[in-house]
């Protein structure tokens, strides 16, 4: 996998998505069993696998938190939602509902959010956006149920 961060850019007049490297140079590998780092090295284009001490190359801690997180979106870290509470924004569906990085700054009228997180040692700063919806989504599986007034 090699993750991608999806932006809304302006362009010609209305939102277009367009597609940006999250961590360029890095592919997340995943298997269910221990993998041989000298098959990665076969790939082809691999300078180096990560690796934590003496030959440990499972991601572990905040590392292997932050690769699930970007399996759980298939490595596309798309456009997340937010309602307005207040003068603040409650994001309710999307990659930064998910607490994997800490949210710097929030741009209300560009509905863009400045997040940092960390990987391999190293601080990574990004943009995202999001969208402002009217209510939150409903849980996955959940159908809106009617009211009717009684008396």
């Amino acid at each position: 996998m090699n993750p991608i961060l999806i932006k809304r850019k302006w362009v010609d007049g209305e939102f277009k998505e367009v597609k940006y490297p999250l961590l360029s140079g890095y592919i997340f590998l995943f298997s269910n069993e221990q993998m041989d780092p000298t098959v990665v090295h076969r790939l082809g284009g691999v300078q180096r696998v990560l690796q934590y001490g003496d030959k440990i190359f499972a991601l572990a801690g905040y590392d292997e938190q932050l690769a699930r997180w970007l399996a759980r979106y298939d490595g596309r870290i798309g456009i997340s939602q937010a309602i307005r509470v207040g003068n603040r924004i409650q994001v309710v569906e999307g990659p930064m509902k998910d607490n994997v990085g800490r949210i710097l700054k929030v741009d209300m009228r560009k509905q863009c959010a400045k997040m940092e997180f960390q990987f391999c040692g190293s601080t990574f700063t990004v943009w995202t956006n999001f969208v402002w919806v009217e209510t939150p989504p409903l849980p996955a599986g959940v159908s809106p149920i009617g009211a009717t007034k009684v008396g």
